[in-house]
């Protein structure tokens, strides 16, 4: 809120707030499984993208 305010006293027209993306509950699934994965080592063998593709599509992404 300081920078909103920081913002219009400067001249700014609008401002619009844009939530923080690590506060989204998928977000930190997917941080956890990110670092779940590299704690465990690097992976020996190179992995398949569907497993994201697929969930990229389930959240509604389009090809």
């Amino acid at each position: 809120m300081e920078c909103k305010a920081a913002f219009l006293s400067s001249g700014g027209k609008e401002f619009h707030y844009i939530p923080c993306v690590n506060e989204r509950p998928d977000w930190i699934a997917a941080l956890r499984d990110l670092v779940s994965t590299h704690l465990s080592g690097w992976p020996s063998t190179a992995q398949s993208d569907t497993g994201a593709a697929a969930r990229a599509n389930a959240l509604g992404a389009k090809d």
